[in-house]
């Protein structure tokens, strides 16, 4: 099991959204801390300038975060409607 860490911004985004959301959100929480790398198409590295991040794809919002290996972590750095995300 991975332990899931916010940063304080993606913690900030996460209390603005709406409820229906934020179900989504503890879903995705639980299969960050099963398995942050693989989860269909929804999970999904990222190349070029941010290489060794992932973003998870939550309905129309983007998840960001990285993951640490050697101390089973999970960094969630930022949440992002995806018009902004791109």
């Amino acid at each position: 099991m991975y332990e899931v860490i916010w940063s304080r911004k993606a913690k900030r985004q996460y209390t603005r959204l709406m409820e229906s959301d934020k179900k989504r959100f503890k879903r995705m929480v639980k299969i960050l801390e099963k398995s942050p790398r693989y989860h269909g198409k929804s999970i999904k590295r990222l190349r070029g300038e941010f290489e060794g991040l992932f973003r998870y794809r939550v309905g129309n919002l983007r998840v960001f975060f990285a993951v640490d290996e050697e101390q089973k972590q999970v960094f969630v750095i930022t949440i992002q409607s995806r018009s902004d995300a791109y």
